[in-house]
């Protein structure tokens, strides 16, 4: 399991060979809401959404390999579906 807290990252280990040689991590993902938070932190040091969407998927890709959305329209259709679902 990973937490995001204020731009910090926790990994949770799921186990170890003993020696702390080998450490298994389980299957790491971050919801959406998470990555609202770490795009909103970027953001206050950002001057456009875009470009804070750009730096909250750079440390997304760092720490988990991989990014989360295809896109910033995409992260922006996906915000907006949530938003309307809530309504």
């Amino acid at each position: 399991m990973i937490e995001i807290n204020q731009g910090q990252v926790k990994w949770h280990i799921t186990s170890t060979d003993g020696n702390a040689d080998l450490v298994v991590v389980g299957k790491i993902s971050v919801t959406h809401e998470q990555f609202d938070e770490v795009f909103f932190n970027f953001y206050k040091e950002s001057e456009t959404h875009y470009e804070a969407f750009e730096k909250a998927e750079t440390f997304h890709e760092k720490e988990l390999g991989y990014r989360k959305y295809t896109s910033y329209d995409a992260f922006r259709a996906m915000k907006s579906a949530r938003l309307n679902k809530k309504k």
